[in-house]
């Protein structure tokens, strides 16, 4: 038997996302990041906005860690750019370059890049470290 509250049961349209569809949500201390077919956008009051930095450029994943926010795999190259600031100013992440796929885990973030090597950095990306598998 499955038992719902009525407090979890109510939902909401998110305004400010046009309508576009959801595949990715990263959360640091103090804002959301939703990755949509309209972009990448950024709620840190309430209210979704789009993150025009990266206007142009189509970033297909999302993540976050703590404070930092990483967007990566876009479709004008596979540069990997890190946020500190919600999203205000960008940087590209200076240990990787081409990231396919990013996953955060406690204080460390596991980067896959384009050739499958797999890479861990506990610095937010200043350093890393490539993790060999054994065959």
């Amino acid at each position: 038997m499955l038992i719902t509250s009525p407090a979890l049961c109510q939902w909401e349209m998110a305004e400010g996302l046009d309508g576009g569809s959801v595949s990715h949500l990263a959360f640091t201390d103090s804002s959301i990041f939703a990755r949509s077919s309209n972009g990448i956008h950024v709620n840190a009051n309430g209210i979704w906005e789009r993150v025009t930095a990266f206007q142009y450029a189509k970033y297909l994943g999302v993540a976050a860690l703590n404070n930092c926010v990483f967007l990566f795999r876009s479709e004008f190259g596979s540069n990997c750019r890190r946020s500190f600031d919600n999203g205000a100013t960008w940087e590209q992440v200076p240990v990787i370059g081409s990231v396919t796929d990013l996953w955060c885990a406690d204080s460390t973030v596991f980067f896959v890049s384009e050739d499958y090597s797999l890479m861990k950095t506990d610095d937010y990306g200043d350093t890393g470290d490539t993790i060999i598998i054994p065959q």
